[in-house]
């Protein structure tokens, strides 16, 4: 080899090996649309992986995967930079799971397992939201959607919509950002969207408006 091909070749090892050691694991969707911990749906680097509970990830325009199901997982930071729409679905996040960071334009559902309630684990720190949407739809007996125990974080372009069905005989008022302690901070050029409506028993959430 060349001196010239010798140090290409290492620039590359270089850069593989840089991507690889910050520790963030890309989804791919490989083996399933499932988020757990045994299948090979993610990368680090170029290496096929499973997840491990308190990495950090990263769900981006790798994949086309457009609702990813799940149950109790705990990412120390998941970030979420997508132009397309994606469904988190299932109670995705455990009560351990870190700081939820939204960038790119396209809308980030947020999805529970049971049309009944929104389970307060979902988003138990901290979410920052940088640009499109954030959206949870539920049909809620109580006020328990949108909850969380951290700070949420709404920067310029970057808009958070909770959207709740309430039975008839729930106050439109019990709908909020509840379960929990939450510190909202809208910044300059975000939106925080609360929205209601009232349903005969027996209705479902129909999704985000």
């Amino acid at each position: 080899m060349t001196n010239r091909t010798l140090m290409a070749v290492a620039g590359c090892l270089a850069c593989a090996t840089a991507f690889a050691s910050d520790g963030v694991k890309v989804w791919t969707g490989e083996a399933s649309a499932t988020w757990d911990t045994t299948s090979q749906n993610w990368v680090l680097g170029e290496a096929p992986c499973a997840f491990a509970q308190g990495d950090s990830v990263r769900i981006d325009e790798t994949s086309s995967t457009a609702e990813i199901t799940g149950s109790g997982m705990n990412p120390l930071v998941t970030e979420v930079d997508i132009t397309r729409d994606l469904k988190l679905s299932g109670n995705l996040f455990g009560s351990g799971a870190g700081t939820l960071i939204k960038n790119g334009t396209g809308t980030l559902t947020l999805a529970p397992a049971s049309t009944w309630s929104w389970n307060a684990g979902n988003l138990e720190t901290n979410l920052v939201i940088n640009g499109g949407t954030v959206c949870s739809s539920v049909r809620a007996a109580e006020s328990s959607f949108c909850a969380a125990n951290g700070t949420i974080t709404i920067n310029n372009g970057g808009k958070l919509l909770c959207y709740v069905h309430c039975d008839t005989g729930i106050a439109s008022t019990d709908a909020g950002l509840a379960g929990g302690e939450q510190t909202v901070v809208v910044n300059e050029g975000g939106v925080l969207d609360l929205y209601t409506d009232r349903n005969s028993s027996g209705a479902t959430a129909t999704g985000c408006h």
